[in-house]
């Protein structure tokens, strides 16, 4: 249920209608564990395949963070097996399980080729990517969700992001990047908790309807 988050939708609706129209944009939502992250996630993706971006979708994993480009293998690795890779997105094929080697690229190239991939993608039709427990992602993976950030305008890309906040050991410097860019270009979403009527009909309909 999605209760008191109708301007949480609407600002992912807007996002996602952009990147339909052409227009790139981010939202990221961040708030304390529980406030509803995840379930925003989940409705601006079936919003996004309503709307008729190729939905792709990633999640941070508290064991993963150490995995260099795991969130990115997760969001791009699938969509890029048949195809492959072309031009300046080579530069991200190890990475991406297309070359024998890894390694054969510095970062910053890797980035960059991973930005090109998604680019190639999107010329095909417009993308919503959603990440989902960021706080968790490896820094490489949100390093190249900064540089793609920054390019939005250039790419038919819907990014969607949601973060706890405070987490202990976060690489919070790159979260406050991706926070920035949402402030600065779309939006930044900060879900506040469920007053009581809403709470009262959560639980209801998770326990019945005469539950205390």
């Amino acid at each position: 249920m999605l209760l008191e988050r109708e301007r949480e939708v609407e600002a992912l609706r807007e996002v996602i209608a952009g990147a339909a129209a052409g227009s790139g944009g981010i939202a990221v939502v961040e708030g304390d564990p529980g406030i509803g992250k995840t379930t925003l996630l989940d409705a601006a993706r079936e919003l996004a395949v309503e709307h008729g971006l190729d939905a792709l979708g990633a999640r941070g994993g508290e064991l993963e963070r150490d995995l260099t480009f795991g969130v990115a293998r997760q969001v791009l690795e699938a969509r890029v097996r048949d195809g492959g890779v072309r031009g300046a997105a080579r530069a991200a094929a190890p990475i991406l399980g297309l070359a024998e080697q890894e390694g054969e690229a510095d970062e910053p190239s890797i980035v960059h080729g991973l930005y090109w991939a998604c680019a190639d993608l999107a010329a095909g039709g417009p993308l919503c990517i959603a990440v989902d427990d960021a706080h968790w992602a490896d820094a490489a993976s949100l390093r190249w969700l900064v540089y793609l950030a920054r390019r939005l305008e250039e790419v038919p890309v819907a990014l969607l992001v949601a973060a706890r906040t405070g987490e202990p050991g976060a690489p919070q410097s790159l979260l406050d990047a991706l926070a920035e860019q949402a402030r600065a270009r779309s939006r930044l979403l900060q879900p506040s908790a469920l007053t009581a009527p809403a709470s009262e009909a959560l639980v209801r309909s998770e326990a019945g309807p005469d539950a205390d």
